[in-house]
């Protein structure tokens, strides 16, 4: 089993052969990783990707849901996480000249409480990542062979096809091993 966890609105674009593990209806597994583990046995799991899902995930959360994640992944097996990389933006909130204007725009956009997704309120990024804090959380959850990778570039020919276009420019991408 190859999971894709928190993909439900990308489904459409997304690699056959995938089961959708998200919090959202339409899902394969409907799952709120807040909530408890996975509904997946332990080792099963050939590939685990995730994009663009845990920097909805307060700080208190992040152990247990990769953990979770490495729980589930079969030893020897790789796992795939896409994030907002916090470089990219400080970088061009720096480079626009680090205005009144600029940081409220990167604030909205990285922290608004206010953004809808489907029609309801939800919390946007509550957490952010660079690479060194994502390969620490991947090591201390038990990852080993951490790396930074590029969008559509892999270690693993399994996670071809499963990057979004429309995050290549603003996102980090980590690779890991359990």
């Amino acid at each position: 089993m190859k999971l894709n966890v928190g993909g439900q609105q990308s489904i459409d674009r997304f690699p056959e052969g995938w089961t959708c593990v998200d919090i959202l209806g339409g899902a394969d597994i409907h799952h709120n990783l807040r909530k408890g583990p996975m509904p997946i046995g332990d080792a099963t799991v050939d590939a685990l990707y995730c994009s663009h899902v845990i920097e909805h995930l307060f700080d208190w959360h992040l152990s247990f849901v990769l953990s979770d994640f490495h729980r589930v992944l079969k030893p020897g097996q790789p796992i795939r996480i896409v994030v907002p990389d916090m470089d990219l933006a400080i970088d061009q909130y720096i480079a626009d000249g680090r205005t009144g204007d600029s940081l409220q725009c990167y604030m909205r956009w990285w922290f608004d409480p206010t953004r809808t997704s489907q029609g309801k309120v939800y919390l946007n990024h509550v957490t952010g990542f660079n690479f060194d804090r994502l390969r620490n959380l991947l090591k201390q959850a038990g990852f080993y062979k951490i790396s930074r990778v590029k969008y559509a570039t892999s270690h693993s020919p399994i996670f071809e096809g499963c990057d979004n276009p429309d995050h290549e420019p603003t996102s980090l991408y980590v690779e890991a091993v359990k």
